[in-house]
């Protein structure tokens, strides 16, 4: 808070001065709190509350000065809006194929009183939350969070609207394209333990991006291959389950063991046999 004088000068200091602050409603949604620790004061001339929300809604704090001979001084009301912040994930930009659909999240965050921020997944569909797309000719969104592209490239737009404060809002934006390029990586995984994940390169904890230039193998070792779709701009596009690359004659079983295969065929785990030659044929 800050005190003006009749001219609109602001007062160098309010020390000493006492101040009631009081929630005057909605205390089911914000409550005053006590300073932080670690907490300074970078501004001198002003008094300050501390509150913090409780849960989604408005409330009206009030402050009054207690001071004796300031009676005529008028009390101040603020209105205060709590908003429960959420986030489209992944929020990054995706690159789709057309006729493909994905499937986002939505995550709540929560700071602690610790100042660990948690994000923890919304139930979806939810009667609280409307999703919306800019352009209905690319594509169709579900209140599920699928959205469904049509058979045009173009840019989409994704917003989700809280229904209980519709300036609560969280926003995503996709790439509809068509493949311009196919590439193979091969990477070394016999040192990596493998740990569950959803993806093979997870699994590993290969990046997508991490390219290799040699394609010598080493018998008796484990390699991991990644195939990977682009578009014109070498953006990498995701891949979804409706599609499949046909990786049955990419390896010449004769010299490698095929340990697992993903369900669309563009993560392939293999190991190479012990062989006479002096080079594997791929």
């Amino acid at each position: 808070m800050v005190a003006f004088d009749d001219q609109g000068n602001i007062f160098s200091g309010l020390d000493g001065f006492r101040f009631d602050w009081t929630i005057t409603e909605g205390a089911d949604f914000l409550k005053i709190i006590s300073k932080p620790d670690g907490y300074i004061q970078k501004r001198s001339g002003t008094d300050v509350a501390f509150v913090k929300g409780l849960k989604a809604g408005q409330s009206e704090i009030k402050v009054k000065i207690l001071e004796p001979g300031y009676e005529s001084i008028n009390e101040v009301v603020v209105r205060l809006i709590v908003v429960d912040p959420f986030i489209i994930s992944p929020q990054r930009e995706i690159f789709l194929l057309p006729t493909s659909s994905f499937t986002y999240n939505l995550l709540q965050i929560r700071k602690q009183d610790n100042g660990e921020v948690l994000k923890n997944q919304i139930s979806l569909p939810s009667s609280q939350y409307i999703w919306q797309i800019s352009n209905e000719t690319l594509g169709v969104q579900e209140q599920t969070g699928t959205f469904t592209s049509s058979n045009l490239e173009g840019t989409q737009s994704i917003l989700v609207i809280d229904k209980q404060m519709v300036n609560n809002t969280a926003e995503a934006q996709l790439q509809i394209v068509f493949p311009y390029k196919l590439t193979m990586a091969i990477h070394d995984v016999s040192s990596v333990s493998a740990t569950a994940k959803d993806s093979l390169a997870e699994a590993y904890g290969i990046s997508p991006d991490k390219t290799t230039e040699s394609r010598i193998l080493v018998e008796e070792r484990t390699y991991l291959i990644l195939l990977s779709l682009w578009d014109k701009d070498d953006n990498r596009i995701l891949l979804t389950d409706n599609i499949v690359m046909d990786s049955k004659n990419l390896l010449n079983d004769k010299n490698i063991e095929r340990l697992k295969t993903n369900k669309i065929g563009s993560e392939i785990l293999f190991k190479t046999r012990r062989i006479d030659q002096d080079t594997v044929k791929l």
